[in-house]
């Protein structure tokens, strides 16, 4: 699933970058025929477009340091001429501001992290969650420790277990909530 994710979004860039630079990505110094500016509002551009490509309200191309959290992050940008975003591997764009899709969020109490209901299903595909089991429709976000809980379709005598995805790291596990009773 992510490998196929993966390469729709290289596609993508890739249609993005001939379409915004049909004869190559200038280079520093505005090559090409474009100007700095030019150049600059192309990379901007793509950065927005992407975002909203992800469902996000705003594409941003600053310091991992001044973005507003939750964001997701894209891609290394460098914008010409400026001291803020001038050289290779000070900004990135990252996408803020989710669009209301009505969509689940779980938000960890004091922090910025979130995380929607769909990314920790998608997060937990690649964990040990899914390996022997698939996913109920129970699940439940613990604001406190900022981790979704989704049951699991998974026979253990004396257990309910679900698939745990914490929504700051993305890691996920089984919490298999065993009653320690053993029926005789």
């Amino acid at each position: 699933m992510y490998t196929m994710l993966a390469a729709a979004v290289v596609i993508v860039v890739m249609a993005s970058l001939i379409l915004m630079f049909p004869s190559g990505v200038p280079q520093e110094g505005g090559q090409e025929g474009l100007t700095a500016a030019q150049v600059n509002e192309g990379i901007l551009d793509r950065c927005q477009e992407e975002c909203e490509g992800y469902g996000y309200l705003e594409g941003v191309c600053v310091w991992p340091t001044e973005v507003e959290t939750p964001a997701l992050e894209l891609w290394g940008c460098v914008l010409e001429g400026t001291r803020h975003c001038g050289n290779e591997g000070q900004c990135k764009c990252f996408c803020q501001k989710l669009k209301e899709t009505g969509e689940e969020f779980c938000v960890k109490e004091g922090t910025g992290y979130t995380m929607s209901l769909t990314e920790a299903k998608l997060v937990a595909q690649g964990g040990e969650c899914l390996l022997d089991s698939s996913f109920t429709d129970v699940h439940y976000c613990n604001e406190f420790t900022g981790t979704w809980w989704i049951d699991l379709d998974l026979e253990k005598e004396g257990c309910n277990p679900a698939c745990v995805i914490d929504v700051q790291t993305g890691d996920s596990e089984i919490n298999w909530r065993c009653t320690g009773l053993v029926v005789p």
